[in-house]
């Protein structure tokens, strides 16, 4: 069986995959599961991020295939070719670390779910088009967090939103007439507007304010918090 421990040294072209599984209603009716914003960021750039690498491409149900053409520019239930392919599914939330894989090597969450597999180009169009992981594949169960229903956006919100926060591109820095509290990384943005009379509450976590937003006095913003852009 595949140890957690195994690491091997190679380079995959990476396959984002929606599964279609779980249990996320009318969430999914219009986008992939990995594009769902699941804390400051979406789940595929918290993946994308964990991984430290961009995917090749995509696969999705075949009624999202359109949209989500039109919303990316790398192919969309088109694998590349190689010698094998990471398959990630996208309903991991990016939080933990995926093991390495080896060709002919998987990563099984408890409900039976595959979170990763490093697949030849033909198993992984079977397993991607029918569900299942093909004969002689070692699999391993992992232990890491995967969007099974809707309120796994809410139980899971603060750790994915602190990994966001502790990985935002805006640089540190707090205008002097705001009030601050706690010692966690506060960033604001030049081009944010933050009015006298704000209170950032930063003992329980980072606070995060970007680009274009405007905070009005009175305000009082209690970490791990993200204000997004605009």
């Amino acid at each position: 069986m595949l140890a957690l421990t195994d690491t091997v040294d190679l380079e995959f072209e990476q396959v984002i995959f929606d599964d279609g599984g779980g249990h996320l209603g009318p969430m999914v009716d219009l986008r992939p599961a990995f594009d769902l914003r699941t804390g400051a960021h979406r789940s595929l750039e918290r993946i994308e991020r964990r991984l430290g690498r961009f995917p090749a491409a995509w696969w999705v149900p075949p009624h999202l295939k359109a949209l989500w053409s039109a919303a990316t520019e790398h192919p969309v239930n088109v694998l590349p070719e190689g010698d094998a392919l990471l398959l990630v599914n996208g309903r991991w939330l990016g939080l933990g670390e995926l093991p390495e894989l080896a060709p002919s090597q998987a990563a099984v969450h408890e409900s039976g779910s595959v979170l990763g597999a490093c697949l030849e180009p033909d198993q992984a169009r079977a397993f991607l088009e029918q569900g299942t992981l093909p004969d002689g594949i070692d699999a391993a169960e992992v232990d890491l967090p995967l969007l099974t229903w809707p309120w796994d956006l809410i139980a899971s919100l603060s750790s994915c939103l602190l990994d966001d926060l502790e990985n935002s591109s805006t640089p540190p820095g707090c205008p002097d007439h705001v009030q601050l509290v706690g010692s966690a990384p506060v960033r604001i943005h030049r081009e944010a507007i933050v009015y006298p009379g704000v209170v950032i509450d930063a003992a329980a976590g980072p606070v995060v304010i970007a680009r274009g937003a405007t905070i009005r006095p009175g305000v009082v913003l209690s970490g791990p918090c993200h204000v997004a852009r605009g």
